[in-house]
């Protein structure tokens, strides 16, 4: 996967789920994606993990996994998508591609929601005085 996605992505890489949540919690990636079958931590729980961190970011979580049999694990463990092993280049690259615009979208509005709160906090400090001593 990396070799496919590292010519339109910068990817950074890690040897084992416990080692993925540490640079995840780090780097703040748009979206992840993982293996289901990783060593010290599964994919899944990987995700759980993500999901659960106290000061979540806008993203995706993707996965791939190896068998049909346990798709309805993913989706119940927050993953937006996964692949079905063997999966095609073009199959990889079409879906990474949609979960990065997605989380594009996602970020700039959650930036825009931020500035219309911060705009409209500052709106009401500016009416609560004025509003106070005519209800006074």
């Amino acid at each position: 996967m990396r070799n496919l996605l590292t010519p339109h992505y910068r990817v950074a890489t890690a040897a084992d789920g416990i080692a993925a949540l540490q640079m995840i919690r780090e780097c703040r990636p748009a979206i992840i994606v993982s293996d289901d079958m990783l060593p010290r931590m599964n994919g899944i729980e990987l995700v759980q993990a993500v999901r659960s961190d106290r000061k979540p970011w806008p993203r995706p979580s993707y996965c791939c996994r190896p068998a049909p049999r346990r798709g309805l694990r993913r989706s119940d463990a927050g993953c937006d998508d996964y692949l079905t092993k063997p999966f095609t280049a073009q199959e990889l690259l079409a879906r990474v591609r949609a979960h990065v615009q997605l989380a594009n979208s996602r970020s700039r509005w959650a930036a825009a929601l931020e500035r219309a709160n911060r705009e409209l906090d500052a709106f009401s400090y500016t009416v609560a005085p004025i509003c106070g001593l005519r209800c006074a």
